[in-house]
C-alpha cells in the first residue's frame, strides 16, 4: 500500500482524540514500526516506498516533504467524510 494511505489511516485513528497530536516525525515512526511488525508477520511489505536512514530515524522522503510545512507541530489532514480509504 502506498504509504500516503496509511498515513490517512493513522491520521483517521487520532482525528478525534485533542490529546494526542501527529506530528511528520511520529507519523514516520508509527509507518515505520507498522511496516516492520507487519513484515516480520507477513514476510511481505506493507508500505510500497522505501524508508531511507535519516538522522533522527526511518523515514518515508516523499511523505516527509509533503508534511514538512506543518514543520514540528501536528499535521492537519483533509479526510473524506467516510475516511481515507474508499
Amino acid at each position: 500500500m502506498a504509504a500516503s494511505l496509511l498515513a490517512k489511516w493513522f491520521s483517521a485513528k487520532v482525528e478525534h482524540e485533542p490529546e494526542q497530536d501527529l506530528s511528520n516525525l511520529k507519523l514516520q515512526k508509527l509507518l515505520y514500526i507498522a511496516h516492520s511488525l507487519f513484515l516480520h508477520e507477513h514476510k511481505v511489505a506493507l508500505v510500497a516506498e522505501d524508508f531511507q536512514a535519516w538522522n533522527h530515524g526511518p523515514v518515508v522522503g516523499i511523505l516527509y516533504r509533503e508534511y514538512k510545512p506543518h514543520g514540528e507541530g501536528p499535521i492537519q489532514m483533509e479526510l473524506a467524510g467516510d475516511g481515507p480509504f474508499n
